[in-house]
């Protein structure tokens, strides 16, 4: 090989070595550590065990529901942000007035750091002097003596996390179906008016086969992003009350910041990767769109 066809690969190199260093190499670092007895309260007992803390993992009852809960949350979630986005989207499309403004103030929420919006949220569901409740006494709803502690209850507290992503991200939602309601024929649309077809038969057989690729990219996007749910959960819940808000990120957290069992918390992350991908696979095989051929 000429050194002038080296030329090329010199080029590359620099990107390969960032890769390497910022991605592969800690993947497989960490993929080592979680094959290990890596606890930092006892470092001197640091040892290979190979599954062990895998099969460890799956013996523990919290981690069992850990990972039932954060599907529960990311299929509610996901979902719900899907269906607002979407009227979202078919709102803005339409020629209102202000619509501009409204757009631009729709991103406010999808930008703000989660922790932001946690202490935001974490005041709106304030028993005594929160928003809901608040509201709540206006309209005679609650008593002035009564409270409701949306936040305390392992019912409720789920389900207030949830309502905040929903909030948090399902403007993204919107953004990204809007973009794709932007690229269906307009001349299309003035066809099957003409043809009488009526809005809903518009939207069933036209508008929703035209945005299933957009639909698709959302929900690998969202699932990926909604099974790593940390921020909102800590600001909120710090996983309570009890153990009821213990997601798979918070559990690996606990694992390893608080009880510093390093090796334990990379499984319980690998298992969470491995989540996503079966989730993943899940929606392609199901919604089973070619998107090289544009969803054809």
């Amino acid at each position: 090989m000429r050194w002038h066809e080296l030329i090329p690969y010199f080029f590359i190199f620099p990107a390969l070595i960032i890769i390497f260093s910022v991605i592969i190499y800690p993947l497989l670092y960490s993929f080592s550590i979680s094959l290990q007895e890596y606890n930092l309260l006892r470092p001197e007992k640091i040892s290979f065990i190979g599954l062990n803390n895998y099969v460890k993992l799956f013996r523990d009852n919290l981690f069992v529901y850990s990972i039932l809960i954060t599907i529960y949350f990311v299929i509610v979630s996901v979902f719900i942000q899907l269906l607002l986005g979407l009227g979202i989207a078919l709102l803005l499309n339409e020629p209102l007035r202000g619509r501009s403004l409204v757009k631009a103030l729709l991103i406010l929420p999808w930008a703000l750091p989660g922790t932001i919006i946690g202490g935001m949220w974490l005041w709106i569901y304030h028993p005594d002097y929160g928003l809901i409740n608040n509201l709540l006494r206006s309209i005679n709803l609650l008593k002035d003596i009564e409270v409701i502690s949306w936040l305390g209850s392992p019912l409720l507290a789920i389900h207030a996390i949830i309502i905040t992503d929903v909030w948090r991200l399902s403007p993204f939602a919107a953004v990204l179906l809007l973009a794709g309601l932007a690229t269906i024929p307009k001349e299309i649309i003035e066809s099957s008016k003409l043809d009488g077809a009526s809005s809903w038969q518009r939207f069933l057989y036209i508008t929703l086969p035209l945005l299933k690729p957009i639909i698709i990219l959302f929900l690998l996007i969202r699932t990926m992003f909604a099974f790593q749910i940390f921020d909102i959960v800590y600001v909120l819940t710090r996983g309570g009350p009890g153990t009821s808000t213990f997601v798979l990120m918070y559990y690996a957290w606990d694992k390893g910041f608080n009880q510093l069992n390093m090796g334990y918390a990379a499984a319980a992350s690998y298992v969470t990767a491995i989540f996503i991908i079966i989730f993943a696979t899940i929606y392609m095989l199901i919604l089973r769109v070619p998107l090289r051929k544009g969803g054809k």
